[in-house]
């Protein structure tokens, strides 16, 4: 485990989770503090879950969400959703490392696609 790491251990702020991203103006945040992972509601009706870029806190953070790492491995650090679903049961509709892929699936041209 690298220093950069080991500083992400030791703390729970969010802010680290996207400190290596360029998020939209026009993303608001709609996080709440009993949330897992910090999430982004999009102008074209998405909401973007973001997990850690660290894979050691993603594996810790896992299970809190919910996720079986034994069967599905490390979970994407990157998971949109519809806006109108808060986590609680819905399946991402779409999930990637990269943040570029997010960026593109949730612009416009995608929005008639996924309806």
């Amino acid at each position: 485990m690298d220093a950069k790491e080991k500083t992400q251990l030791g703390t729970d702020e969010w802010s680290n989770f996207t400190i290596d991203l360029d998020i939209p103006a026009r993303w608001v945040d709609v996080s709440y503090n009993s949330d897992e992972l910090p999430s982004f509601k999009t102008p074209t009706g998405y909401q973007v879950w973001i997990d850690s870029w660290c894979p050691v806190i993603r594996r810790l953070k896992a299970d809190a969400i919910g996720y079986d790492l034994e069967s599905n491995g490390l979970p994407a650090r990157f998971c949109v959703m519809r806006e109108y679903d808060d986590g609680s049961g819905e399946s991402p509709i779409f999930c990637t490392e990269s943040f570029k892929e997010v960026l593109k699936f949730v612009s416009n041209e995608n929005l008639e696609d996924q309806s």
